[in-house]
């Protein structure tokens, strides 16, 4: 049960990452776009 929890809040905050990475990527490529 708490490993559970554990690994549960791992993947929770895997994801936020992920999506953390792919936002700051995007507002790379449209800066890049923008000033390029």
């Amino acid at each position: 049960m708490f490993r559970r929890s554990i690994s549960g809040g791992v993947t929770l905050l895997q994801r936020a990452l992920k999506n953390r990475i792919q936002r700051y990527t995007a507002l790379q490529i449209l800066a890049s776009s923008i000033s390029g």
